[in-house]
C-alpha cells in the first residue's frame, strides 16, 4: 500500500474562493461498521498534515467578507456635519446589519473623523456657554428698559417660553401688570425686546443642538445589564424645543454659564457617558 504527499497548496486551490458553510471536511470514523464500508481495499492513502488542515482554515477565513477603510480627506471632514463623522468614527456598526452580513464591524476611534467630531462638539460647547451669557446679559438690558418704562413697578419677573415665544412670568405681580410688560416684550420696534427675544432664540437653538448632538453621539456607548438583569436605558430620540424650554427660567439659564444645558442633558438623557450616569429598565 503506497502513502502520498500531496502538496497542500494544490488540494487547497479548490476551496480558496468557497464560503466555509460549502466545504465539507469529514473526519475518518474509525468504528465505522465494516457493512458501511467499502469492500475494495485502497491502493493508496491520502495524508493531510496538521499544517495543512491550519492552511485550509487559514484560507477559509481570507474567503469571508472583509472591510477595507481608508480615511478621506482634512477638507472632507470639515465639510461633513457631526452626525456624518460620527457614522464615518462609528464606521459599519451603524444601522442593522443584513441578512446573511457576517462581516467584521470595526469603530474607528481615533482617526480623523474622530478627532473632527470631537473639535465639532466642542465648538458647539462653547457656543452654548456664549450664548447663555448673551441671553443674561439681554435679559438685564430689556428688565432696565421695563423698570425706565414702568418706574411703579416694584416687583421682579422673569421669562419663560410658551407657545413658541418667551414670555413674562411672575409670582408677585398681577396679570395687568404682567400683560404690560409682555406687550412690551411683543414690541418689534423696542430694541431691548428684540434683543432679549434674539437671545432667547439663540439660547435654545444653540442648547438643544448640543443636547441632540451628545444623544446622537452616545447612542452606541451603551448596553448590557445591572445585576438585576436590567437593561441600560439611553435615549435615542432628540430632544424637542418644547422638552428643552420646558419649565426654564431664562434668569437662571443665563446665569449658568451654559449649565443649564448640561443638567437638562442629564434630566433626559437617560443612560450618559458625560457625568457617568446609568439608568436602568424598571
Amino acid at each position: 500500500m503506497d502513502v502520498i504527499h500531496l502538496n497542500h497548496a494544490q488540494i487547497l486551490s479548490g476551496v480558496l474562493h468557497k464560503k466555509p458553510e460549502d466545504i465539507n471536511v469529514v473526519a475518518p470514523d474509525a468504528n465505522a461498521s465494516a457493512s458501511s464500508q467499502s469492500t475494495t481495499s485502497p491502493s493508496a492513502i491520502v495524508k493531510i498534515s496538521d499544517e495543512a488542515m491550519h492552511l485550509q482554515v487559514m484560507e477559509m477565513y481570507k474567503s469571508a467578507p472583509q472591510t477595507t477603510y481608508v480615511e478621506k480627506t482634512d477638507a472632507e471632514y470639515a465639510a461633513m456635519t457631526y452626525e456624518q463623522l460620527i457614522d464615518e468614527r462609528n464606521g459599519e456598526v451603524t444601522g442593522p446589519r443584513q441578512p446573511g452580513d457576517t462581516t467584521l464591524k470595526i469603530m474607528h476611534f481615533h482617526g480623523k473623523a474622530d478627532v473632527a467630531a470631537a473639535v465639532k462638539l466642542r465648538e458647539q460647547v462653547l457656543e452654548n456657554t456664549a450664548s447663555s451669557r448673551n441671553l443674561s446679559a439681554a435679559l438685564e438690558g430689556f428688565k432696565a428698559a421695563v423698570a425706565h418704562q414702568y418706574p411703579n413697578i416694584k416687583a421682579g419677573f422673569d421669562i419663560g417660553f410658551e407657545n413658541g415665544k418667551p414670555v413674562v412670568v411672575s409670582n408677585n405681580l398681577d396679570e395687568k401688570t404682567i400683560a404690560k410688560i409682555q406687550s412690551m416684550l411683543d414690541d418689534k420696534t423696542n430694541s431691548k425686546a428684540v434683543g432679549l427675544k434674539n437671545a432667547v432664540n439663540d439660547f435654545n437653538e444653540n442648547g438643544l443642538k448640543m443636547i441632540n448632538m451628545l444623544i446622537y453621539e452616545e447612542k452606541y456607548k451603551f448596553g448590557g445589564t445591572n445585576e438585576l438583569g436590567k437593561k441600560v436605558i439611553h435615549r435615542e430620540a432628540p430632544l424637542t424645543l418644547a422638552e428643552f424650554t420646558n419649565n426654564i427660567s431664562y434668569t437662571q439659564a443665563g446665569h449658568s454659564s451654559g449649565s443649564y444645558t448640561w443638567a437638562k442633558h442629564a434630566d433626559v438623557i437617560g443612560s450618559t457617558f458625560y457625568g457617568v450616569k446609568y439608568v436602568y429598565e424598571k
